[in-house]
């Protein structure tokens, strides 16, 4: 029932929270005020100074996927957060909207004051690995406290075997990803 702005509350709550060591949580919420297309959300809050609920971002809306032209956010998987209260989170799109299919509906995106960046997709080579080999499943994914992520993932495509077919990578500020196992 708290506000988020206008007629929008939270909802029910997802079974999951993260809280990072500067006090500063991330969880997934159901919305109510608001059409059901828009229900699902992304909030972040600061626990440690019982801050307000902020909005990160929310389903239903075309062109809301950054690094997505027109994509739209379906639903929110995983939630991290570091100690300054920068946030990232895996979330599928909507298949058929803004070219997105099956084969590319997920992706992992981090949250600054700058707004979302999308860091991974479904369908990206993965850096180390041989050509064709692209990420398919994100299994888990952390977000260290200099901006920098830390994902596990499988792979699917040409070349994968299971000698390869999972690997752990890193994500420096600046989104260059590397392979680290």
């Amino acid at each position: 029932g708290t506000v988020i702005g206008g007629t929008t509350k939270l909802g029910n709550l997802m079974n999951r929270v993260a809280v990072g060591s500067g006090g500063f949580g991330v969880y997934a919420s159901y919305l109510t005020g608001v059409p059901a297309a828009n229900n699902r959300a992304v909030i972040k809050q600061n626990f440690g100074s019982a801050g307000a609920p902020v909005l990160v971002a929310f389903s239903g809306v075309a062109n809301s996927t950054t690094g997505v032209a027109n994509g739209m956010f379906n639903t929110f998987q995983s939630e991290s957060v570091n100690a300054s209260g920068e946030t990232a989170f895996m979330a599928y799109m909507k298949t058929g909207v803004g070219g997105v299919t099956s084969a590319d509906d997920w992706g992992l995106w981090r949250e600054t004051g700058g707004g979302l960046q999308l860091m991974l997709r479904e369908g990206q080579q993965a850096p180390g690995r041989p050509a064709g080999a692209v990420f398919h499943i994100l299994s888990q994914h952390w977000l260290l406290d200099d901006g920098g992520m830390v994902v596990l993932a499988t792979l699917r495509g040409t070349n994968v075997t299971s000698a390869n077919s999972t690997g752990i990578w890193h994500i420096d500020t600046a989104g260059v990803v590397s392979v680290l196992l």
